[in-house]
């Protein structure tokens, strides 16, 4: 069954109490899936609200809004369906993970397990950023976590 939800991105930069409003509704209504909340101003509370939420949040100036330069190359990317390289590369990070931690167990099931796991992520209709999401899930798993 594929994914139908549209990517959608929010713009704050106050408190945050409309952005969150907004996310709890879609949130719940399920049909939707909040891409990111893009804000100007770094002060803003609203930026904790949605890190706690688990959502990127991107910092912009006032002229990438009026240039245009925030819609068409952030927005873009982050809401844009992954393509097939990216897909494969990730597979493949995925593989030599599993792999590694022994979780094909059985020589013989290897091949279907993977293309079962292909299959489950193929549906999902992944992002651009949620394939970034779970390389860094990968990532930390392995201990390669750039993050201290």
């Amino acid at each position: 069954m594929k994914n139908n939800k549209k990517n959608i991105v929010i713009f704050a930069s106050g408190s945050g109490s409309n952005a969150v409003k907004i996310y709890e509704y879609f949130n719940v209504a399920n049909k939707v899936n909040i891409a990111s909340l893009y804000c100007n101003n770094p002060k803003a509370k609203v930026l904790d609200k949605f890190k706690k939420f688990n959502i990127k949040t991107v910092l912009f100036k006032k002229e990438d809004l009026e240039n245009k330069t925030i819609l068409n190359k952030k927005l873009k990317k982050s809401t844009e369906l992954s393509n097939v390289g990216d897909r494969e590369y990730f597979y493949k990070q995925l593989d030599e993970m599993l792999t590694q931690s022994g979780f094909f167990y059985s020589a013989e099931m290897a091949p279907v397990v993977k293309r079962n796991i292909r299959s489950l992520f193929n549906r999902a209709s992944l992002t651009h950023q949620d394939l970034r999401t779970l390389h860094g899930i990968i990532r930390s798993l392995s201990g390669k976590s750039n993050r201290t």
